[in-house]
């Protein structure tokens, strides 16, 4: 009885698997983009949900590391270069991606847990709650106004 091929080339595989690119215009240009979701991603989006972690608590640094993980590093980097923002540009951009990849449902079904999970843990009225303090070593920062920390980015 033979055993399992013991050589496969994916490579030649997953090219006749073909996915067509998703394609966004920004600064007046067609940029494509993978067209499966790189599988980072989604790892990266099961650890922050394992935390407890929202939209909201994700640093500059980690969501950046997550569109790293979307977009091409040649192309984040020209949409930094050319002055993307980070409290509004980029997490819309990564919510389209997301949703593009995944399909409204499931970001919206995963978006639907969080919140649950996070009633569940709500505080009792009137308790106060332990802030943490940012990488760096200085505590957290007092939003100047609902408007300026508002994110599109999708609670996973």
């Amino acid at each position: 009885m033979a055993g399992p091929a013991r050589f496969r080339d994916f490579d030649e595989a997953f090219a006749e698997q073909s996915a067509e690119p998703l394609t966004v215009r920004l600064y007046g240009r067609d940029w494509e983009l993978p067209g499966r979701l790189p599988a980072a991603a989604p790892l990266k989006i099961a650890r922050y949900m394992g935390e407890g972690r929202e939209q909201t608590s994700l640093t500059a640094a980690e969501l950046l590391d997550l569109a790293a993980d979307l977009i091409p590093r040649v192309t984040l980097d020209e949409w930094l270069a050319r002055g993307l923002d980070i409290e509004v540009q980029l997490p819309g951009i990564i919510e389209w991606l997301l949703r593009a990849y995944m399909g409204d449902d499931a970001v919206d079904e995963a978006a639907a847990e969080v919140v649950a999970a996070g009633e569940a843990r709500a505080p009792e009225p009137g308790a106060e709650e332990l802030s943490s303090s940012s990488s760096n070593g200085g505590g957290s920062s007092k939003p100047t106004s609902p408007a300026s920390t508002e994110s599109t980015f999708p609670r996973f």
